[in-house]
This record gives structure tokens, sequence and C-alpha cells, in this order.
């Protein structure tokens, strides 16, 4: 069963769901969803960076120790403008940190009127599973003709909650991803 906006506001007063920061009462929520910004991150992958290699082997790579050698921190401009190119793949934090109860998921999706100027924000992973705790990371690629100025803070797309009716106690998914706070892995030593 997906929350309504009342339901979603019954959670976090209970402190049974977080959405830290909280969304704002007037404007933070649609009839069954909550609006997410953007963080202060935006990463690409480097070109080729020097000692990667070209080709992965699926379900032969971990992708922790990937990150740390091959996704760059893009800055922002002057104006805290990050430009995104077409046909570019980005990773990007979101600036809210959520924690699942038990028997409540999340899934993000993006606003249409991005998705309608090529906007994509996640590629195959909008799931959060029950328990799950963490900052989500948005997989997001221009699809469209346009450059896309972004900025932290940016209403980038909605959450939605899902009631699970027979949790089973105790059985939290805990993949490589809980607990991810939005920043890389340090590099290793020089």
């Amino acid at each position: 069963m997906i929350l309504s906006a009342k339901a979603i506001q019954a959670e976090i007063a209970l402190g049974r769901l977080r959405v830290d920061p909280a969304p704002d009462v007037t404007t933070g929520y649609d009839t069954d969803s909550v609006n997410v910004h953007m963080g202060d991150r935006l990463y690409e992958w480097r070109p080729r960076p020097q000692g990667m290699v070209t080709s992965l082997r699926l379900g032969g790579f971990k992708y922790r120790e990937l990150e740390r050698y091959a996704l760059i921190e893009l800055s922002p401009d002057g104006d805290g403008v990050i430009t995104m190119r077409p046909g570019k793949f980005y990773q990007a934090d979101l600036l809210e940190y959520l924690s699942l109860p038990e028997n409540v998921c999340a899934h993000i999706e993006g606003k249409s009127s991005l998705a309608r100027i090529g906007l994509q924000i996640h590629v195959t992973a909008p799931h959060a599973h029950a328990g799950w705790e963490g900052r989500l990371k948005l997989e997001m690629i221009n699809h469209g003709p346009f450059n896309l100025e972004i900025t932290p803070g940016f209403e980038i797309g909605q959450l939605f909650f899902y009631r699970i009716e027979s949790p089973e106690t105790g059985a939290v998914h805990r993949g490589q991803f809980q607990g991810q706070d939005g920043r890389l892995a340090a590099p290793p030593p020089a």
C-alpha cells in the first residue's frame, strides 16, 4: 500500500520514518509523496583514469573500490551551478537522509517536468528496501539536447513510501550501500 502524505507525516511524527531534513509541511509533500532535493555533490566517471580497466566483468568487481579510482566530483561555477551535458551519465547525492522502519520501503521517481526535457534521475535503482538507512544516490543521464544547469537544493524528485503487509521481523536487507552518506570512499594511499 502506498502511504498518503498524511500517513507519511504521521510516521515521521512518531519517529518510525526519518527524512532529514524534514519536509516542509506546506511545500514538501504531494498527495502521496515527499519532494526531495539535490545534495551538494555531483560526480562523473573519469574518461580513462590511469590504471583503470576499460571493461568490467559484471559480478566480478567491487563498486566501492571502482568509485575511489574512477569518479570525480564536479565543482560548481561561481554562481553554484553545475552543468550537466547532453548524453552524459552522472551520479549525485540526495540532500535528504532516510531511515526506513522494517515495514516500509521507498521508491524514488523524477519530476515529469524534468523528464520532458530529458533528465532521468535513476537508471535502474529507484528502490530502498525496508529497514534501509542512508542517503540515496541518484544515477542521472541527460538524454535531452540542452545543457542543464543544476544547483544544490534543487527539487529533483519525489519519494513514495510503501507499507509491507507481512514484514519479517529482523529480516532487514543489508546491502553494500546500507548507511551511505553520499561521500566517496577515500582513495587508497599512493
